[in-house]
């Protein structure tokens, strides 16, 4: 019957609303404050949070932006407890905010470029041998590519030429 915290909460005197704890003649109470039945103060909350929705949120953005170094790290370190979780988290987001993602990646790029740019030059100078090998495997890409698109045009230029070549030829 004890499927609760008995540290937080206890079985107290059936509450004026009268909420039940599993169908017994007591209401769920908890121990911090003033006792209440804890139905009672989840839907006083709910009730309060939905009458002061704006307020609600404008606290949550004065306490971000004082504690956004808090938060940060905070978020960071669970990034890294539930790597999974985010990343399936991360993916869903995407998806459902495609063009929302497209516009920011590319305003930061654009508010960027420099830092990119150093970036890319320090990372170059880094890894100089894998920077050699994927400009090889690119360009060997771009060839390929090009080298296709070069033997269709070369394929439908023959089959232009097929066709314009007559189908009965004299004296042959």
């Amino acid at each position: 019957m004890d499927d609760f915290d008995s540290s937080k909460y206890f079985l107290g005197t059936l509450c004026k609303r009268g909420h039940r704890y599993n169908d017994t003649n007591f209401s769920l109470r908890c121990l911090s404050g003033k006792e209440e039945c804890c139905v009672c103060v989840k839907e006083y909350r709910k009730e309060w949070y939905l009458k002061n929705k704006e307020h609600v949120k404008e606290h949550k953005k004065e306490w971000y932006l004082k504690n956004k170094e808090h938060v940060k790290e905070h978020s960071k370190e669970w990034n890294l407890k539930n790597k999974e979780h985010a990343k399936e988290h991360s993916k869903k987001w995407y998806l459902k905010n495609k063009e929302h993602a497209k516009e920011h990646s590319k305003k930061w790029y654009l508010k960027n470029k420099e830092h990119k740019k150093e970036y890319r030059k320090k990372w170059y100078l880094k890894n100089k041998e894998h920077a050699k090998e994927h400009r090889l495997t690119n360009m060997k890409m771009r060839w390929t590519d090009e080298l296709t698109i070069m033997m269709r045009e070369g394929e439908k230029e023959l089959e232009r030429l097929t066709l314009l070549k007559p189908s009965h030829t004299k004296g042959v």
